[in-house]
């Protein structure tokens, strides 16, 4: 019991400190049979597992079972998870016992924690984690609860349990039959209520279970034609955004005249995909194409460049050139530098005074595109800059060229005497 003490008290310490390793130490103690001992290990685990978001739990599902001590004067099969239930000062803190237990090596002790799950708060995506378990009986368990709590749990919850639902898919334990009923309970719960989902709170969720979600939302087909426009409008993430964008298309049958809205939608990736599937729909240049050579996207610019020189003799430098007199000319500065030829530097070096540092450094990015080495005295010049966009575009290009080392020595040399703000923009370059 001592060593069990003292093992707690470092792992208190070490857990504190969010340092994974030790939660085998906290863990230990639920099986010591001393009330005090179990209450500071869940309080312990509890501690930890409360900042663990869902990704987070699946990965410790495959990890905790491999460093979970397994001291032979610890007997787990005989530990009855709700017996020791009163002895935790917290329903979270025994919740979180009970999360890990169904991850522990001892399959008696795991089972008997997934049946004392069935009436806790937020257990179903953990339920589903053990449909596929290495034990048959607790895998034929986990599916009967599963299906039991699905019809009525919340929806938030369910949103979790598609996340788990996505983990066990692909792996060869589980039972096809079990994981297709359970699927088509979930499917039938979340058209029920696809009507009062609050799209505007599911971009609040972690970005794991909004991969899982929006997946599940579009394949399915759950949500309608606005809701899937007002989900795309309130997500933030890129990766999110092209799978909201990309279930919409698909599976929405967008026409041309449909998709054309997100052509211009503000975010890049949205209209990135939207482009792609114009195309596909045209198969062929369109009026009006070449105006999205000045978007701000590279992608965007390179696919559009793909389509006019396949289907229309079309002069893409000289569209560039021609817009360099443009209001914002930090697009047609920089394509010039990368499509132009030495004879073009001297149309790009009067933008270097340009008051605008995006303009500024889409110049110097230019001309280290079209001058090579033979613009060190720009970049010397930029390298100084007190505007960072501007200094970092010329260490860029100077990294580019033959003479790298020199200039970044030098510079280092030099950083000793210069001003906090070029010091702070060097450190942004180097």
């Amino acid at each position: 019991m001592e060593a069990l003490r003292n093992g707690l008290a470092e792992a208190e310490e070490r857990l504190e400190e969010k340092d994974e390793s030790f939660l085998h130490n906290a863990y230990r103690v639920i099986a010591s049979g001393d009330p005090e001992l179990v209450m500071r290990g869940g309080q312990a685990v509890g501690r930890l597992l409360k900042d663990y978001n869902m990704q987070k739990l699946i990965r410790l599902s495959e990890t905790f079972r491999q460093c979970t001590s397994m001291e032979w004067f610890l007997d787990w099969s005989d530990v009855q998870p709700g017996k020791i239930k009163k002895w935790f000062i917290s329903e979270d803190d025994y919740r979180y016992v009970l999360i890990l237990g169904t991850f522990h090596p001892n399959g008696y002790f795991r089972e008997k924690c997934l049946c004392a799950m069935e009436n806790c708060d937020e257990s179903l995506p953990f339920i589903i984690l053990r449909m596929n378990d290495w034990v048959g009986n607790i895998r034929r368990r986990a599916a009967d609860m599963a299906l039991g709590k699905i019809p009525g749990c919340p929806v938030e919850e369910l949103f979790y349990a598609v996340q788990a639902m996505d983990k066990i898919r692909g792996a060869g334990r589980r039972a096809y039959a079990d994981l297709i009923q359970a699927e088509e309970l979930l499917e039938k719960r979340l058209e029920q209520e696809a009507g009062n989902l609050s799209v505007e709170e599911i971009p609040d969720f972690e970005f794991g279970v909004r991969k899982s979600i929006y997946r599940y939302l579009f394949s399915k087909r759950i949500l309608k034609r606005d809701q899937a426009d007002r989900l795309l409008s309130g997500e933030k993430n890129r990766f999110c955004q092209s799978v909201i964008i990309s279930g919409i298309l698909d599976h929405y049958g967008c026409s041309a005249e449909q998709s054309e809205k997100y052509l211009y939608h503000k975010h890049s990736c949205v209209r990135r995909k939207a482009l792609e599937y114009q195309y596909g729909i045209i198969k062929n240049a369109w009026p009006g194409l070449e105006d999205f050579l000045l978007d701000t996207s590279a992608g965007i610019r390179e696919f559009t460049v793909f389509v006019l020189e396949r289907y229309k003799q079309f002069d893409v430098l000289g569209f560039y050139l021609a817009h360099l007199k443009d209001e914002n000319p930090v697009v047609p500065v920089l394509e010039t530098g990368r499509r132009g030829s030495r004879e073009h530097e001297q149309l790009i070096r009067p933008f270097l005074s340009h008051p605008r540092g995006k303009v500024v450094s889409s110049a110097v990015s230019a001309i280290g595109a079209l001058a090579g080495r033979e613009a060190a005295d720009i970049y010397w010049l930029s390298l100084f800059d007190h505007r960072a966009s501007v200094a970092k575009a010329a260490y860029c290009s100077a990294v580019k060229t033959v003479f790298l080392m020199e200039p970044v020595l030098c510079l280092r040399r030099s950083a000793a005497a210069a001003s906090p703000g070029q010091n702070a923009i060097w450190c942004i370059c180097l």
